[in-house]
């Protein structure tokens, strides 16, 4: 994760997008693990409800003068559990942004990028297990309050996978999915 912020910092510095810090509240988390596999037994698929989480992101925003515009963004998950799994998980997720822009106040976004995949102990089963992160993807819109202050509603998603080696047992592995509802108020560090 340390290097995502670092590349994330150095590319809002050197790149001529204007950017925000935000603090977003993730609701309506749904974490699907499909393909579950024991060995050789295939144990189907497990949705589970995900507690609220909060999350930091540091953030592109769009240039209202234009009809389409680029950016960047990423964002640090706090750890978040579940209904149907022990301890906490999260992603931290790098990504590229379009914006459509609709009037002076109102914008589309579309985000395309990269997440980690992160675990606690209790989750990884004594840490003993390998995650991988895989790609994420969010749609959303966004609304200028002011010069200062945006909010933003983005549908995300971030796949991932796990593998566990149990002894006697054999190989436990199954594909994470992990949908939300972010919402965030974002705090302009410099205006367009």
């Amino acid at each position: 994760m340390k290097k995502i912020i670092i590349i994330t910092l150095l590319l809002e510095y050197v790149c001529p997008f204007d950017s925000g810090i935000s603090v977003c509240i993730d609701l309506l988390g749904k974490h699907k693990a499909a393909n579950i596999k024991l060995d050789d037994y295939d144990l189907g698929d497990l949705n589970s409800d995900v507690n609220v989480g909060i999350s930091l992101r540091l953030t592109s925003i769009p240039n209202l003068t234009k009809t389409t515009s680029f950016g960047m963004g990423v964002e640090y998950q706090t750890g978040r559990d579940t209904d149907d799994f022990n301890g906490d998980f999260s992603f931290n997720s790098f990504w590229f942004t379009v914006y459509q822009i609709f009037d002076q106040q109102l914008y589309g976004l579309a985000q395309l990028g990269y997440g980690t995949f992160k675990a606690d102990n209790a989750y990884q089963g004594d840490g003993s297990a390998a995650l991988l992160g895989g790609p994420y993807y969010g749609i959303g819109l966004g609304y200028v309050l002011n010069e200062k202050l945006n909010i933003e509603g983005v549908y995300c998603t971030n796949l991932g996978s796990y593998y566990n080696y149990i002894s006697f047992v054999g190989a436990n592995t199954y594909d994470v999915r992990y949908d939300r509802l972010n919402i965030s108020i974002i705090y302009i560090l410099n205006g367009n």
